[in-house]
């Protein structure tokens, strides 16, 4: 394996964007783009750090201009969403935004407010509150909508 390269502020992402744009345009719904062609036109490995951070802008430019998501197929490719894998998408990384707020919370609710300044206490508390409330919402809506993701003929 080859040892990762990392750039600080070096080199800029926008013209090996800008190739992924002439290339590709922009992706149907359904358009799936291997790894392979998108390290090809940019003469990057795709297991490089370089792939990685132009990949990542080119999809923040999609989503942003044309309202393009592109999902992951780990390993193989990147697809553009439909209506449906985007609601999928969108349901993960709520969940996962839940999961590091009650995480954040939990940190605060263990730490010694004796050691804390007033200010740093009412901090830690308001914390503690935000998350509480936050999670409370998360559990109660949960429970009014149940998401059933269709593919392909079958419910999952």
């Amino acid at each position: 394996m080859a040892k990762p390269t990392l750039y600080f502020g070096g080199v800029p992402t926008g013209p090996d964007v800008d190739k992924l744009l002439e290339h590709y345009g922009v992706p149907k719904i359904g358009t799936r783009i291997p790894y392979d062609e998108l390290a090809a036109v940019i003469n990057q490995s795709a297991s490089s750090n370089r792939f990685k951070s132009v990949t990542a802008q080119w999809r923040r430019k999609l989503d942003r201009q044309h309202n393009i998501v592109l999902r992951c197929i780990p390993g193989e490719a990147f697809e553009v969403a439909d209506s449906h894998a985007r609601v999928d998408l969108a349901s993960r990384g709520y969940k996962m935004g839940v999961r590091k707020v009650v995480r954040c919370s939990n940190i605060a609710a263990r730490t010694d407010r004796s050691t804390l300044s007033q200010e740093e206490a009412r901090v830690c508390e308001h914390l503690e509150r935000v998350a509480s409330a936050h999670l409370l919402a998360a559990k109660t809506s949960a429970k009014e909508v149940r998401f059933q993701f269709e593919s392909k003929g079958a419910i999952q």
